[in-house]
């Protein structure tokens, strides 16, 4: 399978459900595809809408998706960034439940992830629930001990491989803002077991926890201009620290 091409694979229920790759905002399934993930509200509207509009640079959005005849049936999306992505917003659409949607998307993402050399993927659930039960079928493992977030990949079988790759070069860095691309970066180097217990009080960062989340809600603020951020990042381009100044959330703003 060549990557963005489609493949047709068969339901349990016998239907035939063809999966295909969109990253182009302006590809004609872009507005099919946003009436699926309608139900993702606020922030993870935000990146839709900032994708749609060409302002997502550096950053590879693509969706997996799966339709049955003209119908949009299922969903899996990853960004990336020079061979670390997030995984998630993954759907399917109720009334196709129980035929096999989402096992084939996960096969499908996860197929295409080996073919672009992609090193790791992580993503976050609750741990134990029925989605990371799934995920831990296909190989996603939790990144500590009753931890929902989970990492895959297909040629490293330790965390720690993947903190090296992204951290063993830390003799150049750079100042920069917080950039689209460092979204996948992020949520790995907040993940980083330590001993400091607080890193951002405000965006609620304490000892290693996932930022999936917490990097929009800081992009948003930024982009409005109610908070400052500066990072450093690696010469790969990877988020190896983070610093805000926003007014005091406990107090309002």
């Amino acid at each position: 399978m060549g990557i963005g091409m489609s493949r047709t694979v068969t339901l349990s229920s016998g239907e035939e459900m063809i999966c295909r790759t969109v990253d182009d905002p302006d590809d004609d399934i872009v507005p099919r595809l946003m009436k699926l993930l309608g139900h993702k509200g606020g922030l993870w509207q935000y990146h839709f809408d900032e994708w749609r509009a060409g302002n997502v640079k550096r950053l590879t959005t693509r969706f997996y998706v799966g339709a049955i005849g003209d119908e949009l049936v299922g969903n899996i999306m990853v960004v990336s960034f020079r061979g670390v992505g997030l995984m998630g917003h993954v759907f399917t659409n109720p009334k196709h439940r129980r035929k096999g949607i989402c096992d084939e998307l996960m096969d499908y993402h996860m197929d295409d992830w080996k073919e672009r050399d992609g090193t790791a993927l992580f993503l976050n659930t609750g741990y134990g629930s029925a989605p990371f039960r799934i995920y831990e079928r296909h190989g996603y493992i939790p990144v500590a001990s009753r931890s929902g977030s989970m990492w895959w990949s297909p040629t490293l079988t330790e965390l720690d491989e993947v903190f090296e790759r992204l951290y063993s070069d830390l003799d150049r860095v750079e100042t920069s803002g917080l950039h689209w691309q460092h979204w996948p970066s992020l949520n790995i180097f907040t993940q980083l077991q330590s001993e400091e217990i607080v890193r951002n009080v405000t965006y609620g960062l304490f000892g290693a926890s996932a930022s999936e989340g917490t990097f929009l809600d800081i992009r948003h603020d930024a982009a409005a201009k109610t908070t400052q951020v500066r990072a450093l990042e690696t010469r790969e381009g990877h988020v190896c620290a983070l610093a805000t100044l926003a007014p005091e959330r406990r107090w309002g703003r």
